[in-house]
């Protein structure tokens, strides 16, 4: 848990701020269910990583998202 703000709060000011919005976002949350899942993918998450996590997998899709 974020003090003061939420993941959906900060990507909607991420993708809303010209300087940020082409940044892809990973969205990492304790939360698995699909609505939430499907509400990131939808505000522009490029993925969804629920903790506990594998860091391989993690440092997988970062670098997947480096390489696009």
């Amino acid at each position: 848990m974020m003090p003061d703000i939420n993941g959906y709060q900060v990507i909607k000011e991420l993708k809303d701020s010209p300087v940020t919005s082409a940044i892809p976002f990973i969205y990492v949350t304790a939360s698995g269910e699909k609505s939430e899942i499907k509400r990131a993918v939808d505000m522009g998450a490029y993925g969804y990583i629920r903790k506990p996590f594998d860091p391989d997998k993690l440092v997988q899709l970062v670098t997947i998202c480096v390489k696009e």
